[in-house]
């Protein structure tokens, strides 16, 4: 029977590339040097996207060491093992010149040389109740919460992302002249080495920044995706810092919420849906129900008043209304009548004491 080799999958190449980058950033054991110069010979394509990914990323050490690991040097008496090398370095340089890179990128003295970026434009999205996390080339990482839609487009000069609608967490990697910029509405989210959370909904567009800064402008700002990080004062720009949240009206006319400190705890509340929970903190059961209709097909309705400002607090799982339904009844005076329709259930919910009177 003839030998079969299974080639894997471009997907797997770039996960295993971006799993050497990192490694590399942070130092290769012995073992590991050996493993990757063994990996590095697989393929062509293994060579060129390793190349690629240490272009994007933004620290020349990791260039620097590559030209280390592949180093035009052999050991002395040993000819077999530098004709080996070279050949190793020859491969390497060829696949760094079809991407695109200078042989000076490779060396340790290109510090002033502009990296080469890999350009993007593709959608994402999410389904109703689904969640999931796009990884990024240049290390930043996506995270889209239910029924979210986004397109992202990278350039040489920039990282746009377009929120259409929904909500994502966005932990951006540090890239320096090349801005990472949100467009939610009519308002633009630069970012800078920073984690922070968009949520776009009908009338408003919330902000919550967890680490570093966001300058927020919109459509009346100068070069308004391009707006300099530094420009402070221009009265269609505020920077939000980390800790921080706004929530931005639609058609607010520079006019960008009021900025309240957020406490820690609050935070993790705010983004317990990326563990697939809900938070709520003693909230009217209208606005809590409000909110789970966002992960479900479930429409809710209220048949008086008593029961849709019933104050309720706990912690709920975002995939199982049942449970959600079962623990109202049992803690508080509430019953539930459902039916189902074509594509969808529908609760309407009532107070167990206007009920009995």
């Amino acid at each position: 029977m003839p030998n079969i080799v299974s080639f894997p999958h471009k997907e797997q190449i770039r996960e295993d590339a971006s799993l050497w980058i990192s490694r590399i950033d942070r130092g290769l054991t012995e073992a590991e040097t050996t493993t990757l110069q063994a990996w590095v010979q697989k393929s062509d394509l293994h060579r060129t996207t390793l190349f690629e990914f240490a272009a994007l990323w933004d620290d020349m050490g990791v260039l620097n060491q590559l030209a280390a690991i592949f180093a035009l040097k052999a050991k002395p008496g040993k000819p077999q093992r530098q004709k080996k090398i070279l050949g190793i370095t020859g491969a390497a340089i060829a696949a760094a010149l079809v991407l695109g890179l200078s042989l000076l990128q490779l060396l340790p003295n290109t510090a002033d040389t502009a990296p080469i970026y890999s350009e993007i434009n593709k959608a994402y999205d999410t389904v109703i109740g689904a969640h999931k996390i796009i990884k990024l080339p240049d290390g930043s990482s996506i995270h889209l919460n239910t029924n979210t839609q986004l397109k992202v487009s990278f350039s040489p000069n920039q990282r746009h992302i377009e929120l259409i609608q929904g909500e994502a967490k966005f932990d951006v990697a540090h890239q320096p002249g090349r801005p990472f910029i949100v467009h939610a509405g009519e308002n633009y989210f630069r970012a800078v080495g920073t984690i922070f959370n968009v949520q776009m909904a009908t009338e408003q567009v919330e902000l919550l920044v967890t680490e570093g800064k966001v300058l927020v402008s919109d459509n009346n700002a100068p070069n308004n995706t391009l707006l300099s990080i530094e420009d402070l004062n221009h009265p269609a720009a505020v920077l939000i810092t980390s800790g921080h949240r706004t929530v931005i009206k639609h058609h607010a006319n520079n006019n960008f919420g009021t900025v309240e400190s957020v406490v820690s705890q609050q935070i993790q509340n705010d983004l317990a849906w990326q563990q697939g929970m809900i938070v709520f903190k003693g909230e009217p059961l209208r606005q809590a129900l409000l909110e789970v209709s966002r992960y479900t097909n479930v429409e809710f309705s209220f048949a008086d008043t008593v029961a849709a400002e019933t104050k309720i607090a706990g912690y709920y799982k975002t995939n199982d209304i049942d449970e959600l339904l079962a623990s109202l009844t049992e803690n508080f005076p509430l019953t539930y009548t459902a039916s189902k329709g074509d594509n969808n259930r529908h609760i309407t919910v009532q107070s167990s004491k206007i009920k009995s009177e």
